[in-house]
């Protein structure tokens, strides 16, 4: 509980979590831990659940490429990590695995990565979301609230987007799906669509949705398109 910084060998396979306890191979609440760094080539193929959970002082990991499965609540309220890469061999990320990480203002995700799990990021504080060209589905409340979201970038592949993905996000305005208008109709959607309510007490206020379209529109819809500068323009 008192070490501030590891290095996990090449060698290790597992961070393995002995439930929510301090016994075994964990860093469960290791509220000093500020840094952890794993050995070149390493070997790491999972992260157990609860490994790094309410290591509040943790500020700097990085996922080795190795890693192909995260556990559930994995850095759960880990109030001080900042920036996380998942890396492309991870295809889901698990229920609560971020929750609470109030600082947690920037996630990048790699290709490969098809599920994200429910409140999955509940509670953290990104600011723009650029999801895989890979993802399939979003599950329940998996970004509430992320209170700084301002933009969200979907992609065509996207299949599956539970209830209330966006709820309490209060800055989200827009979200830009990389399909056409016609590919939207093809995603299974919450029979009542409200993956971005403001609140609950607020149900009118909705994120809108804006289609990928590179010829100028000629319907009333809501359009985007890339400029030369690969920037994001409304039409």
């Amino acid at each position: 509980q008192n070490m501030r910084s590891v290095d996990i060998p090449r060698n290790v396979t597992i961070i393995y979590s002995n439930g929510h306890s301090n016994n075994g191979h964990t860093f469960y609440r290791c509220t000093k831990l500020t840094d952890v760094v794993f050995l070149n080539n390493s070997k790491l193929e999972y992260i157990d659940h609860w490994s790094f959970a309410y290591s509040s002082q943790l500020r700097n990991i990085e996922i080795p490429q190795s890693v192909i499965q995260i556990g559930g609540s994995a850095f759960y309220e880990c109030t001080s990590l900042t920036s996380i890469t998942i890396p492309n061999s991870v295809t889901t990320i698990e229920s609560q695995t971020f929750v609470g990480c109030r600082n947690l203002k920037e996630v990048k995700f790699n290709i490969g990565l098809k599920v994200i799990e429910e409140v999955a990021f509940s509670g953290c504080a990104l600011t723009e979301i650029n999801f895989p060209d890979t993802l399939e589905k979003i599950e329940r409340q998996a970004f509430n609230n992320n209170k700084n979201l301002t933009k969200v970038m979907l992609p065509k592949s996207i299949m599956d987007i539970h209830d209330e993905v966006f709820l309490n996000c209060k800055s989200l305005t827009n979200i830009f799906y990389k399909g056409a208008k016609e590919d939207w109709k093809n995603i299974n959607l919450p029979s009542v669509f409200t993956i971005a309510w403001a609140t609950y007490s607020e149900p009118e206020k909705y994120a809108y949705v804006y289609y990928y379209k590179e010829d100028f529109p000629t319907d009333n819809s809501r359009y985007w398109y890339y400029d030369e500068n690969n920037d994001i323009i409304i039409w």
